[in-house]
C-alpha cells in the first residue's frame, strides 16, 4: 500500500478497511449511522490512485451523487476527475444512451471524460422528450376512462403501470391493457416517462446497441432500493467484467410502493455476482438507547439480513412514548418539544406516516410563531382549505371583490351569478330587496345564500370591532365547515381554525401576542415565503424539520419526535408488516440524542411501541419537556 493510499484509508475502522480492501464484487450490508459515504468515497478514492481505475457510483437522488463525488474527489484529487463518472441511475443510463449530454452548454464537463469518450450513438442524435408530470398523470386518467376502470385512484394506476412495465406480471388483465393504452398513447405523443430512460437503454445493453460504460468497476449505492430494470443494468455491466459493489441495508428498503426490490434484491445481487457478503455494523449516530430500541423492533422481521448493531457513543440517550388524548393536544406537546430543542441549539424534527399528521403540527407551529421548514407541496398554507379562510378574514378586516368571489364560490354559488351579485351590490354588504334580485334574474337559492352570508358577515365584522377575536375565528370556521366538501377539508378547516387563532404572549419562550390581524399578516407572510430556500449549513438558523418518515432517510437529528405511532396509521393498515416495521426502525434510527414517540386522539398504540420496549411516560405534568437535555 503506498502512502496516499494509506493516508486515505488511515480513518477507516476495521469493518469499513475490510470493505476498502475488497478486491472482488463486494455486496456491503450498511447500517445506520455507519459510516457508509465516508467508507465508500475513500474505496473509491483510493481504488483511483491507481490510474488504469475508471469508476463509475449511480445514486438515487442528485443530493447523494454530489455529495459522493465531491467526498471523493476531495480525497483523490482533481487529476482523477476525468476517471470517474457520479450520477442518479436515470442521469448516467440516459448519458449512456446520448453521451452528448456530457458538455454543458457547449463546455467540455472534466467529471467522467474519459469514461464518456468514444461511446456510440445508438438512438441517433434526437434526444428523448420526456414527459411533463401533469401530462403523465392525464394519460393515465385517459387509459383508465378508456378501459371504464372505476375502481382505481390516479396513484394506484400509475404504481400498476410501472410494475408491469418493469417486467412484473400482471394481476389481471386489464392491468396489461391499461399499461398497453398507456404506452400507446405515449408512443403517439413522442414521448417517454423516467422509467422508459432505464427500460430503452437495458435493451440497448441487451442487444449490443448501448455499449456498458467504460469502467473497471461500479458502486451502486442504497442497493436496497434498486427494481428489477436497475438490478439488469447491473447484470449487463457484470457480464462486461466490471467489478461491482453494491452498499445497502434492506432493514431500510422502504420503497416497496416503488417496486423496490429490498432484501429479495440483496439475495440476488449476492448470488448472481458471486459477491462477498460485508457488513458495516458499528453505529456512529445515535446512542445505546435509541440503537437497541430500533433493533428490538427490527428484529421481528424474518426476511432481512441478521446484523449486530453497535451503538459507538454508548449509553446516553433518552427515548419515550407517551399517550395524548385529541391530536391537538400531541401535536402542542411536540410544537413546545421543539421550541426548547431550538431554544438549546439542538438539531430537531417531528416525523408521521403521512402527511395529513403533519398538518396539526405545522399549524400549531405556525400558531406559537416556531421557525419550520416543510417540503415544497406538502405544507398546510397550501391547502384550499387555509386559502379560503385567509380569503374570509380579509373579506372581515378590508373587503376587496376578488375575496368575495372566493368566498361565494366556496358556499358553490355559480360563476354566472357571482357576477350578477357583482354587478348588483358593487362590492358593499347589502340584504337587498326581493326586486332587485327578481331584476337580476338572481335566482332565489343564490338570493338566501346571499343573505345568509351577509347576515354572518355583520355579525363578523361586529366581532372584529369588538375584540371578541376568538368568537370571529369560530363564526369563520362553522360556515365554512358548513360548506366543506367531504370530512377531509372539515378537518382542515378545525386545524386552519387553530391556526388563526389570537395567540397569547409566552415571554419564557419569546412568543408575543396576536391578535387575528397579526395572525391574518403572519400567515400570508409565510405562504408568500413558502417556496423561498431556507438558507441551510451549519452557520444557518436552526429551524423544526417536519417531515414524512419516507422524506427523513438519510437524514440525522438530535431530537426527534414520531407522532402517530398507532394502530391502523404506523403501521398504515394498507401497507405490509415488515415494510412498515423498516420504515419506523428508519424514523428511529435519525434520532441522535433523544427520541420520543406518541399516539394521539384514542386509538390503540402501535404494536411497534411494544416491541421497542421504550418506556411510555405516564405524567400528565409537561412530561414530554424532560427529553430535551441543554
Amino acid at each position: 500500500m503506498n502512502d496516499a493510499i494509506a493516508r486515505i484509508l488511515a480513518p477507516l475502522n476495521d469493518e469499513q478497511m475490510a470493505v476498502a480492501n475488497c478486491e472482488g464484487n463486494c455486496l456491503v450490508i450498511a447500517g445506520p449511522g455507519s459510516g457508509k459515504t465516508n467508507t465508500i468515497s475513500r474505496k473509491i478514492a483510493a481504488t483511483l490512485q491507481n490510474r488504469s481505475e475508471r469508476i463509475a457510483a449511480v445514486t438515487f437522488t442528485r443530493e447523494a451523487a454530489l455529495e459522493l463525488r465531491a467526498r471523493t474527489i476531495a480525497l483523490a484529487g482533481k487529476q482523477a476527475a476525468s476517471r470517474i463518472l457520479v450520477g442518479t441511475f436515470h442521469s448516467v443510463m440516459n448519458l449512456m444512451s446520448f453521451p452528448d449530454l456530457a458538455t454543458d452548454n457547449g463546455r467540455e464537463v472534466v467529471f467522467g471524460r474519459d469514461i464518456i469518450a468514444g461511446r456510440p450513438w445508438p438512438f441517433g442524435k434526437t434526444k428523448w422528450k420526456i414527459v411533463k408530470e401533469g401530462m403523465r398523470r392525464s394519460f393515465i386518467l385517459r387509459a383508465l376512462s378508456e378501459l371504464a376502470i372505476e375502481d382505481l385512484t390516479l396513484e394506484e394506476a400509475s404504481r400498476i403501470i410501472e410494475q408491469v412495465k418493469s417486467g412484473r406480471p400482471a394481476a389481471e388483465l386489464r392491468h396489461e391493457q391499461m399499461t398497453q393504452i398507456y404506452t400507446d398513447i405515449m408512443s403517439r405523443q413522442k414521448v417517454i416517462d423516467f422509467q422508459d430512460i432505464l427500460l430503452k437503454t437495458n435493451a440497448g445493453l441487451e442487444s449490443g446497441a448501448v455499449p456498458p460504460l467504460n469502467v473497471t468497476r461500479l458502486f451502486i449505492d442504497e442497493y436496497q432500493d434498486t427494481d428489477k430494470p436497475q438490478f439488469d443494468m447491473a447484470a449487463a455491466h457484470h457480464r462486461a467484467n466490471v467489478i461491482l459493489t453494491g452498499v445497502g441495508d434492506d432493514d431500510q428498503s422502504i420503497y416497496g410502493f416503488r417496486n423496490a426490490l429490498g432484501y429479495e434484491g440483496m439475495q440476488m445481487f449476492e448470488r448472481s455476482f458471486n459477491a462477498e457478503r460485508l457488513m458495516l455494523g458499528n453505529n456512529y449516530r445515535s446512542h445505546a438507547e435509541i440503537v437497541s430500541s430500533a433493533t428490538r423492533v427490527i428484529n421481528h422481521n424474518l426476511d432481512r439480513v441478521d446484523k449486530n448493531l453497535v451503538a459507538m457513543k454508548g449509553p446516553g440517550g433518552k427515548t419515550a412514548w407517551k399517550t395524548f388524548k385529541t391530536q391537538e393536544e400531541e401535536a402542542h406537546a411536540a410544537a413546545r418539544y421543539a421550541a426548547d430543542a431550538l431554544r438549546f441549539g439542538s438539531d430537531v424534527a417531528i416525523f408521521a406516516r403521512n402527511n395529513r399528521r403533519l398538518d396539526e403540527v405545522e399549524a400549531r407551529l405556525q400558531s406559537l410563531g416556531i421557525p419550520y421548514r416543510r417540503p415544497p407541496g406538502e405544507s398546510i398554507l397550501n391547502s384550499v382549505e387555509v386559502m379560503i379562510f385567509c380569503a374570509a378574514i380579509q373579506a372581515v378586516v378590508k373587503p376587496e371583490k376578488k375575496v368575495i368571489d372566493q368566498l361565494l364560490s366556496w358556499c358553490r354559488v355559480d360563476e354566472q351569478s357571482i357576477v350578477k351579485l357583482e354587478k348588483l351590490f358593487r362590492g358593499a354588504f347589502l340584504l337587498g330587496q326581493s326586486e332587485d334580485f327578481a331584476r337580476a334574474k338572481i335566482e332565489d337559492s343564490v338570493k338566501e345564500k346571499w343573505r345568509g352570508f351577509v347576515k354572518l358577515f355583520t355579525g363578523w365584522q361586529s366581532s372584529l370591532v369588538i375584540g371578541a377575536d376568538t368568537l370571529l375565528i369560530y363564526g369563520i370556521s362553522d360556515w365554512l365547515s358548513s360548506y366543506a366538501p367531504d370530512k377531509r377539508s372539515q378537518n382542515v378547516i378545525q386545524i386552519a381554525r387553530d391556526m388563526f387563532m389570537p395567540r397569547r404572549a409566552d415571554p419564557e419562550r419569546g412568543i408575543l401576542a396576536q391578535t387575528v390581524q397579526d395572525r391574518l399578516t403572519a400567515i400570508k407572510m409565510a405562504q408568500s415565503k413558502r417556496d423561498e430556500k431556507k438558507p441551510e449549513g451549519a452557520d444557518a438558523p436552526k429551524v423544526v424539520e417536519l417531515m414524512t418518515a419516507h422524506g427523513s432517510k438519510g437524514l440525522e437529528f438530535d431530537h426527534v419526535w414520531v407522532v402517530g405511532a398507532e394502530d391502523d396509521v404506523f403501521p398504515a393498515k394498507d401497507g405490509t408488516l415488515e415494510e412498515e416495521r423498516r420504515l419506523m426502525f428508519v424514523a428511529m434510527t435519525r434520532a441522535r440524542k433523544d427520541l420520543m414517540l406518541s399516539t394521539g386522539g384514542g386509538k390503540p398504540p402501535s404494536m411497534f411501541l411494544k416491541e421497542s420496549g421504550i418506556e411510555r411516560i405516564v405524567d400528565q405534568d409537561n412530561a414530554y419537556a424532560n427529553l430535551v437535555d441543554a
